[in-house]
């Protein structure tokens, strides 16, 4: 007897690892059925391959007609890598593809139905860099054009897929992610798409839907908006013994922001930012130039628009607040802006060895619209004059429509009669084979060429704007050259980007690692429009705003005390002056003498219902600019809005994951031993009881 202890004992250990063996394999068999069991830390990195932490997707916007872009919330299929966009599909996949192909791949899409329903996502591999690329239209905004010729191919290499909207999520990868992608989708065409295979998991979660009326008055969306920014040279203060509107002005137009098919990877050196940088440029020669600029007979209005790529919202606001007589535009009115100048695509205009640069003047031409024939005429005069470099200035083909797409556009609209030239690189259709595409990076610009054209309209601007008193415009061309560098390292460069010294002056603590080159959202509006609050004006707009403030005040005195520091709220500049280089929070801002302000840029049918209070506030629809617009014959409002999404959105994991025939056949195994366990268990508990 005992002995007997010691043997039920044991038996008793026996019965309860059985049936811990027993749960390990119910378990295993729960797993099998829902993939591969994650057991071990290398199962599961095995399992979860990669995940991106930072995606640039295609996103969903929304307008008065519907909406564009991608929205899907969850999508899970096998990679399939593509090297021939017409490759047909006979299953559902995650399609793997290069940038060469992804235009040809997404129309196949549009006139396949078949096709679209197969492809639940698209990664796209940009390492190839195609000759040409451009989501944008063949003719950008068309509808906007002061002329009826409206097949004209401005943009050749358009293909308008910006436009379109898409059922499957479309993810750019990046030079890390791309070579892993491309390998797992080749390891599954390896095994001819049998058992384990890597598969993609992607998220496009949208909120709104439908279109803009619908998505705005469910709180779902965002207006696309940002500030527009303009300058006075010389200063309103400098001219007190004559009111603004007794000075004839000319205004110099440039756009700020870019478009692309993925809104985050958005560059636009030669769309936009090219423009931007040669407008910075001639302010900087112009303030090297104070005391001839102060003699002028004609005010010169630098002005930098926002949102021109949805609308030309930026320009159509600063009109309808011009109608308004708004403060943001206190001293500025249409009856006084006799010409206009534009900065159209002008990084381009150099020959292989960047030594001589061609550009193109395009007008409207008289009797319908301003003779430009002076704007010509001081253009080519300016051309002349250079010496470092040869410039030549030309008019544009005689066989295009009219103007190119440009702010130009929204002026003639409400003022037929205004003298307007586009100064471009391009004689006929566009030469940026990248037009509002991702690829339209830094290494698409030529800065001489920037530098040129801001040589040549600065003295083209001097030649209109001096009295006969005036004396001569001094420009160091060399200078000008390494102002434009400086800028484009700035506002082009990822490194040093705005961490650049101009940025941090401009803005200290806030300053941003990367610069935004598309329009994003405006989520409100300060109380008073000129107060630099971070989060609702951007980096980019302070900066802008800050370089024209300090080039433009240049050897001017103010007449406030420049030893103390001013800010927006306590200590604020006279009249006449403003306080630049100030950073909420930090003691930084002088008063310099400068007229320079802020424009809100959206939707003219959009207006934000108690935004001037520090909560509560929402945007509504507006019908307070419908009779202007019919007045002047504007297309309708495209009301640009973009969708809200939850954080960490979008997103994608690729892993890898058993077949089902895999996955059944380990459950159907773990089920037997299961059961085989349970009944060696049963027959011991039997043994064990007797």
């Amino acid at each position: 007897m005992r002995n007997q202890v010691p043997a039920r004992h044991h038996f008793a250990m026996m019965i309860a690892a059985c049936r811990a063996a027993f749960v390990i394999l119910c378990c295993n068999a729960v797993y099998a059925a829902a993939g591969p069991a994650v057991l071990h830390q290398s199962d599961l990195q095995r399992l979860i391959r990669l995940q991106a932490s930072e995606v640039l997707g295609c996103t969903r916007l929304l307008n008065a007609d519907g909406q564009i872009g991608c929205s899907v919330d969850t999508t899970e299929a096998v990679l399939l890598a593509l090297d021939d966009p017409d490759q047909p599909l006979s299953n559902a996949a995650t399609v793997v593809l290069s940038a060469l192909h992804l235009n040809a791949f997404l129309l196949n899409t549009k006139s396949n139905a078949t096709l679209q329903q197969l492809v639940k996502g698209i990664l796209v591999d940009p390492t190839d860099i195609p000759q040409q690329d451009s989501p944008a239209a063949k003719f950008p905004l068309a509808a906007y054009a002061p002329y009826l010729q409206l097949g004209f191919a401005w943009n050749p290499s358009g293909t308008g897929l910006a436009l379109e909207e898409f059922i499957f999520p479309i993810m750019l990868l990046d030079n890390n992610t791309a070579p892993q992608a491309a390998d797992m989708a080749a390891y599954n065409a390896r095994r001819d798409y049998k058992g384990a295979l890597h598969n993609a998991h992607l998220e496009t979660i949208m909120s709104a839907s439908v279109n803009a009326s619908t998505c705005i008055k469910q709180h779902t969306c965002q207006p696309l908006g940002g500030h527009t920014i303009w300058a006075a040279a010389p200063p309103l203060a400098l001219t007190a013994d004559s009111s603004p509107s007794q000075l004839p002005v000319i205004m110099l137009l440039a756009p700020v922001d870019s478009d692309s098919l993925f809104k985050s990877a958005t560059v636009g050196a030669d769309s936009a930012m090219g423009s931007l940088i040669t407008l910075l440029a001639v302010a900087d020669i112009l303030g090297n130039n104070t005391a001839a600029v102060a003699t002028y007979s004609k005010r010169l209005v630098l002005t930098a628009f926002v949102g021109e790529p949805w609308g030309f919202m930026g320009s159509k606001r600063l009109l309808w607040e011009m109608y308004n007589e708004a403060d943001t535009t206190d001293g500025l009115n249409l009856d006084v802006i006799e010409q206009v100048l534009e900065i159209g695509q002008v990084g381009r205009a150099g020959g292989p060895e960047a030594q001589a640069f061609s550009f193109y003047a395009h007008s409207q031409q008289a009797p319908a619209f301003g003779d430009p024939a002076t704007l010509l005429e001081a253009l080519q005069q300016a051309s002349q004059s250079t010496t470092e470099v040869k410039v030549d200035v030309q008019p544009a083909a005689a066989s295009n429509p009219g103007i190119p797409p440009s702010s130009l556009s929204s002026f003639l609209r409400v003022k037929p009669s205004l003298p307007g030239v586009v100064l471009a690189e391009h004689q006929g259709s566009f030469t940026n084979p990248y037009y509002q595409s991702q690829f339209d990076t830094v290494d698409n610009i030529q800065p001489a060429s920037l530098a040129a054209a801001a040589v040549v309209l600065a003295r083209a601007l001097h030649g209109l704007a001096a009295g006969k008193s005036s004396p001569e415009l001094k420009v160091d061309e060399a200078a000008v050259h390494a102002t434009v560098t400086q800028l484009i390292d700035c506002l082009l460069r990822d490194t040093p980007g705005l961490q650049c010294p101009l940025g941090q002056r401009f803005l200290g603590s806030r300053n941003a690692d990367t610069v935004e080159h598309y329009i994003s959202v405006l989520s409100s509006l300060t109380k008073d429009s000129q107060e630099p609050l971070p989060g609702v004006k951007s980096s980019v707009e302070l900066f802008i705003w800050n370089f024209l403030a300090l080039s433009l005040s240049r050897g001017l005195a103010s007449d406030t005390d420049s030893e103390s520091a001013c800010d927006f709220n306590k200590n604020q500049c006279q009249a006449g002056a403003v306080c630049a280089e100030y950073v909420p929070g930090q003691e930084t801002g002088h008063c310099v003498n400068a007229t320079v302000k802020f424009v809100p840029s959206y939707s003219t049918h959009l207006e934000c219902k108690n935004c001037d209070a520090s909560s509560s506030f929402q945007w509504q629809e507006s019908t307070a600019a419908a009779g202007w617009e019919q007045l002047h014959g504007w297309p309708p409002d495209p009301m640009w809005t973009e969708s809200n999404w939850p954080p960490g959105q979008p997103s994608f994991q690729l892993f890898q994951k058993e077949s089902k025939a895999a996955a059944t056949a380990t459950l159907a195994a773990g089920v037997i031993a299961a059961l085989g366990s349970l009944c060696a268990l049963l027959g011991l508990q039997v043994m064990y009881n007797r």
